[in-house]
């Protein structure tokens, strides 16, 4: 019983120190799990059913196992069902579900294994929302692809699908980017802080409920430094430390008590 005990500790303190990572290093689907180790490796467990773990041959992986052999990955994310990874030089690798073209490769067929594609120049960054992908290029660009049907490509229109990378810029270029299950949000080289797509509980910080397939500036403010959305909801940081949330708050998850949502930035 003690031994039992002691192990269960230790586990979390030796995958701590293990996994130590470059860029962001972790990524979570809706039922499974990515993270780059301090060697630059790729590790992946949880649900595959779509090859969405990297791994052929099994629904199911129960433990963090390597994908591949290589070493030079810096950035990881997990879209509900798919992945994408970037390596140091800034190839971008895509896998796993795809009936949206979410892996960008002009199909709808999963992808089985880490395949590369091309946005035309390297990339930086790389944020997925629950069926659609974004990639910073070195430019600053946005390139996206996947489900649109609240345009949350940001592209200017509405469809069901794009199954390609399509580029759009900024004014500046793209520091920070991060997606929500069917929306985005960007904070380019000035502090700006922009957000698009589906808008049902005001995570684009509009009380009209109306989707918006373009990009759309949050305020005058430019001192905005990182940003993180939820599904739909969305936490954003200031340069002096302050944090504002908005979006749906079922669950307090904006710290709004009461509302089922919240439109507007409210310091927390």
């Amino acid at each position: 019983m003690e031994k039992k005990i002691i192990i269960f500790l230790l586990a979390p303190i030796l995958c701590a120190s293990c996994f130590l990572s470059f860029g962001q290093g972790l990524a979570t689907g809706h039922a499974h799990s990515l993270i780059l180790r301090a060697d630059g490796s790729l590790w992946s467990w949880g649900a595959n059913q779509s090859n969405q773990a990297g791994h052929l041959g099994s629904n199911k992986v129960s433990e963090p196992t390597q994908v591949g052999a290589d070493t030079d990955w810096m950035d990881v994310s997990s879209g509900a069902s798919h992945s994408a990874a970037l390596k140091m030089n800034g190839d971008l690798y895509v896998w796993g579900q795809n009936q949206f073209g979410q892996c960008g490769l002009g199909h709808t067929n999963s992808v089985s294994s880490p395949t590369l594609l091309s946005i035309g120049e390297p990339g930086k960054k790389v944020s997925l929302g629950a069926y659609s992908s974004y990639v910073v290029g070195f430019s600053g660009n946005i390139y996206s692809f996947g489900r649109n049907n609240s345009g949350e490509l940001g592209t200017g229109i509405t469809n069901a699908y794009e199954s390609t990378p399509g580029g759009f810029d900024f004014a500046e270029p793209v520091m920070e980017i991060s997606a929500g299950a069917d929306y985005c949000s960007a904070i380019t080289a000035e502090g700006n802080l922009w957000l698009w797509g589906s808008n049902g509980y005001g995570q684009i910080a509009k009380g009209n409920g109306a989707s918006y397939d373009s990009p759309q500036l949050l305020g005058s403010d430019n001192d905005w430094v990182k940003v993180s959305c939820g599904d739909f909801h969305v936490l954003a940081l200031k340069e002096n430390g302050d944090l504002y949330a908005w979006g749906k708050d079922t669950h307090d998850a904006v710290g709004t008590t009461g509302l089922s949502f919240n439109a507007t930035p409210s310091l927390i």
